[in-house]
């Protein structure tokens, strides 16, 4: 399954790394909650991906080609390249318009960021 993010790009023309909300990377507080001992969970949140049609984005994350508000460059990745250490899930409350990249397992804080900046070169920009 095609998934979409809104990021920055670096200077190598791939997402820009960090723990902004349009950057390659997950936000604490936000997109993941570790718990006591640092550590990041399954089905606990991660980064927001849209799956299957960058259409889907809500109209102020949407790109201006398609209608949106949204002047940053988007990005696809592909499910199956996420690797062992990340794994899609779809939103419960809205499956079809929304998704997160989550750790496939339970992970210290630092191996999910790290997991999520392994997938750099995997995401492509669409024009």
């Amino acid at each position: 399954m095609d998934l979409f993010r809104i990021m920055l790009k670096d200077t190598a023309g791939r997402p820009r790394l960090g723990t902004s909300d349009n950057m390659l990377g997950a936000r604490v507080g936000v997109d993941v909650r570790p718990d006591h001992e640092g550590l990041v969970h399954p089905a606990r949140g991660g980064i927001s991906v849209a799956p299957e049609d960058p259409a889907r984005f809500p109209p102020h994350l949407r790109p201006l080609r398609l209608g949106g508000a949204c002047g940053l460059l988007l990005f696809r990745i592909t499910d199956a390249v996420l690797g062992p250490n990340l794994a899609y899930r779809p939103d419960p409350k809205k499956p079809t318009r929304h998704g997160m990249v989550e750790p496939a397992a339970s992970m210290l804080l630092e191996g999910y960021q790290a997991a999520l900046a392994a997938t750099s070169s995997a995401w492509t920009e669409v024009p």
